[in-house]
């Protein structure tokens, strides 16, 4: 790992973006908390690496996959 920016896009359920934050990792984090979540309802689906910025592999949960999948 090592310390990178990107964005994650969190959508409802009518696949429109709710809210989008600015993520940075670092290369001692294997986890983290996103303090604007924090405590907020889980959204219906979200969206790694948003616009793109980040290079990784990134892992995307089944059920946000499957959404995309049904829905694009």
């Amino acid at each position: 790992m090592r310390k990178q920016k990107y964005k994650v896009a969190f959508y409802d359920d009518k696949l429109e973006i709710i809210d989008t934050y600015d993520i940075t990792t670092k290369d001692d984090q294997e986890t983290f908390e996103v303090p604007g979540m924090v405590g907020k309802d889980a959204p219906f689906a979200y969206h790694i690496n948003y616009m793109n910025f980040g290079f990784a592999k990134f892992v995307i949960d089944q059920k946000s996959l499957t959404v995309f999948e049904s829905n694009l």
